[in-house]
């Protein structure tokens, strides 16, 4: 009867663990998803100083002269990210354990972005969409010569740290 109690209590404590963990994932962690607001606890716009804090970034690099952008790489992933000193982190990009709320990844084909962002506006060299849930910021996509999205990106607008 004592095991049987302790093994009940010992699930119900690893039951409200589980419940108590932040929605906000570690990078790698399926959980997250690649917007609307960033991924995992590193937010766009967020500064350097909170982007540091939350442990998740690393091989920092600061801007080459003053007014330029820095970069950075999330631990764990190949996904990098430009911040501003002013505007704070300012995008990010994907790599390939990366996934949008609807699904998107790298190697993805044109015809399924355009199905699940169905708003796409098509350009000569990146396709972008406003983020649903974030009106300031916008996807990017790059694809291949065999229409394969190679480069997911999630950056506030207006775009300043790259083209």
């Amino acid at each position: 009867m004592m095991r049987r109690l302790l093994s009940l209590l010992t699930a119900a404590i690893l039951g409200a663990a589980l419940l108590a963990a932040p929605a906000s994932a570690l990078p790698g962690d399926r959980a997250a998803s690649f917007g609307p607001q960033g991924y995992g606890r590193v937010k766009l716009g967020m500064s350097l100083k909170a982007a540091r804090k939350t442990g998740l970034i690393t091989k920092i690099t600061k801007p080459p002269v003053q007014g330029a952008c820095g970069s950075f790489i999330l631990k764990g992933t190949k996904a990098s990210a430009y911040y501003e000193k002013k505007r704070g982190v300012t995008a990010l990009f994907a790599d390939k354990s990366m996934r949008t709320p609807r699904g998107i990844k790298l190697g993805d084909k044109f015809k399924k972005v355009k199905k699940a962002y169905p708003s796409l506006k098509t350009g000569p060299n990146v396709h972008s969409v406003r983020v649903p849930g974030n009106r300031k910021a916008l996807y990017l996509f790059l694809f291949d010569g065999s229409n394969r999205l190679y480069e997911l990106g999630l950056a506030l607008t207006p775009i300043r740290c790259f083209n």
